[in-house]
């Protein structure tokens, strides 16, 4: 399992690129399982509150690759130093930015775990053929 600390900053609604406004500052756990090895849980800490995106790790490594991944919900940009994050729900949205190096870091301590093109052999089939039967009979 990897669990990461780090903080995002909350860009406001009516957020301005060249003037780089910011709303705040927000501490996010980054949470990996090897158990479910395509996805990566980032909690945001709102208040008193945690409020949970499940996000596949694919998605984190394309935008730190090439720049640029996701549509529709989820999507990220990664430009020079920072990794901007949009996140869109019936509830809301919102625009969060990372430092680059905290979610490149992140990604590595998920590969260290398990590595890229090998999530398949450790993921449980078996187990999850039981539960997508269990209401079949």
């Amino acid at each position: 399992m990897v669990t990461r600390m780090m903080t995002a900053q909350l860009r406001s609604g009516a957020w301005d690129r060249e003037s780089g406004s910011v709303a705040a500052a927000v501490p996010v756990r980054l949470r990996y399982r090897a158990a479910d090895p395509w996805a990566v849980a980032l909690d945001f800490r709102g208040g008193a509150v945690w409020v949970s995106w499940l996000l596949a790790r694919d998605l984190l490594v394309e935008a730190l690759t090439l720049g640029a991944a996701g549509e529709g919900d989820v999507r990220i940009v990664a430009e020079g130093d920072t990794v901007e994050l949009s996140l869109c729900s019936p509830d809301g949205s919102a625009v969060l930015v990372f430092g680059r190096g905290d979610l490149e870091h992140a990604v590595d301590d998920t590969e260290a775990v398990v590595p890229a093109g090998t999530e398949g052999s450790h993921f449980d089939w078996d187990r999850e053929v039981r539960y997508l039967g269990r209401d079949a009979a």
